[in-house]
């Protein structure tokens, strides 16, 4: 990148810059992609390749999807660790996981995987590593 990060203006949160637009309020950088861009396709995001999210400097916004997102996260070292490890447990674990709740805390099952007490508390409440549709009931 070439050019320096822009600070949008409006209200702070979650580091996003938000201001008033249309019927309501959005994300100071998605109003300045449509601006220099046009609207934004539904299922796509606003990404900041300068990871600012204050930033609004259109040269530094590009679209993904959610998957691109989470990539991008990823290679940027953006991502917690813990998330890595949880993407990494295998089923058996994750059976093993689901059946000690109630007999241990997360915390417990945690330490023993090498994970958050986060992730399993989020695979105990089916948020995360829950069943998939395709799964045959017995």
């Amino acid at each position: 990148m070439d050019t320096p990060c822009i600070l949008g203006s409006g209200a702070k949160c979650h580091g996003y810059k938000h201001r008033r637009h249309k019927n309501g309020w959005a994300q100071s950088h998605r109003i300045a992609w449509e601006q220099a861009n046009g609207p934004i396709p539904d299922g796509l995001l606003v990404l900041h390749r300068c990871d600012n999210r204050a930033c609004v400097n259109v040269d530094h916004l590009f679209l993904g999807t959610h998957a691109d997102n989470w990539h991008d996260a990823i290679a940027k070292g953006r991502v917690v660790e813990t998330w890595r490890k949880a993407a990494k447990l295998t089923a058996p674990q994750i059976a093993e996981i689901k059946a000690a709740r109630g007999t241990a805390t997360s915390a417990v099952v945690a330490k023993r995987y090498a994970v958050d007490s986060s992730t399993v508390r989020k695979i105990w409440l089916g948020r995360i590593w829950r069943t998939t549709k395709h799964a045959r009931r017995t």
